[in-house]
């Protein structure tokens, strides 16, 4: 899971010198990290990159909104997560135990709080985007967009539904287009809407705030972030993924948004949001009416109508055939009839039925704890309510 194929790299640090301070961050960078093994005299280690790491802080001025925390941070051992419907199943896990998912938390990283905070910021932008794209927000609005789906498809044609999976959305997906796509987004909010920045409350439980130019004050408690830094606190994210081995062995991600960091949620939400706004405007309005896909994360669950008026078969193979999501991104089939916690069915007269996802073979809804467990009341009483 962590090799060159998959976009991780061996990485050899050199010593973080003070004459290294007065060069420009990008010069300093390149005598800093490298693929193959330093001399001796020139070797460093992890902390020397941490050292680096807080000159570039104090120099771009991040300490303004969160501490670069020194003592006890570093790089954390990564691990891999299998889905459950690749492992659970023998004949499935015969091809395909090999898609887990390599994991490399960030929990001791010196940047966390600043990570935390961008990258609410980020989510916010992509819960907030406008336009043609095929984001939800929770499981919680998928029977709302079933019900959507059935009043706007159903007097078109027989109703039809696919589910797909982005394969290898978070490892695969070009730096450059993420980018390109987050500076892209940001660029027409400013144009568009003449915003500036995000303001990112301390609480979790309050909401981020946009911040204009015509802005006068902003409400206690709120870090202000301006979209030129979180571009460039996005960027050093990217290119400073880092994760160490059992053996001590520092690996960087050179591919594809990082995994588990804060700011990978928003990077991908908006990413996929871009690209599916600039597919949807090469369809003509006779198209865009015969279909309706939402998207979460890397799932998508789109309805369609079957119709001699149009050719709805070949619309699915564009489709499938990843003309949306760009390459190195493709579509792979989803678990039929299931989206997020919701099992849904088309039944006669174009109905949906709708349902709770469950595993009957164990007997009852398998992802909540039992009743009898050792969990908290409020959270069975919770699952009771959501199992009902």
């Amino acid at each position: 899971m962590y090799n060159e194929d998959t976009g991780y790299k061996k990485t050899f640090i050199a010593k973080m010198r003070p004459e290294k301070k007065k060069l420009p961050i990008d010069v300093a960078r390149e005598k800093m990290i490298y693929d193959n093994p330093r001399p001796s005299n020139t070797r460093g280690d992890g902390k020397d990159l941490l050292r680096f790491w807080e000159h570039i802080y104090k120099t771009k001025k991040w300490n303004k909104y969160a501490p670069f925390k020194k003592g006890q941070t570093g790089f954390c051992i990564p691990y891999v997560l299998f889905k459950a419907k690749n492992v659970t199943d023998w004949e499935v896990r015969k091809t395909k135990w090999k898609k887990g998912r390599p994991i490399a938390p960030q929990t001791k990283h010196p940047m966390g709080r600043l990570f935390h905070l961008t990258g609410r910021a980020w989510s916010f932008i992509g819960d907030q985007m406008e336009g043609e794209h095929f984001i939800i927000k929770h499981s919680g609005e998928v029977p709302g967009f079933i019900e959507e789906a059935k009043r706007k498809l159903s007097n078109a044609g027989e109703l039809g539904a696919v589910v797909k999976d982005i394969t290898g959305c978070f490892p695969n997906m070009e730096k450059g287009k993420i980018r390109f796509a987050l500076m892209d987004t940001l660029e027409q909010l400013r144009r568009e809407r003449n915003l500036e920045a995000v303001a990112v409350p301390s609480k979790n439980s309050e909401k981020c705030i946009w911040i204009t130019k015509a802005t006068k004050r902003v409400a206690k408690n709120k870090t202000v972030i301006p979209f030129n830094d979180l571009l460039e606190i996005m960027d050093f994210a990217l290119e400073n993924a880092f994760t160490k081995t059992l053996d001590g062995t520092l690996m960087r991600q050179t591919r594809g948004i990082p995994m588990g960091d804060p700011n990978s949620p928003g990077m991908t939400i908006i990413t996929c949001a871009w690209m599916e706004k600039q597919w949807m405007m090469t369809l003509d309005s006779d198209t865009k009416n015969r279909f309706i896909a939402r998207r979460y994360m890397d799932d998508i669950l789109m309805f369609y109508s079957r119709s001699g008026e149009w050719d709805h078969e070949r619309f699915l193979k564009d489709f499938e055939r990843s003309d949306c999501y760009m390459p190195p991104l493709c579509l792979e089939e989803g678990q039929a009839g299931t989206f997020l916690e919701t099992n849904f069915q088309i039944t006669s007269a174009n109905g949906v039925r709708t349902w709770l996802k469950s595993n009957p073979s164990k007997g009852g809804n398998w992802k909540y704890a039992h009743y009898g467990s050792h969990s908290s009341k409020a959270q069975k009483r919770a699952v009771l309510v959501a199992c009902l």
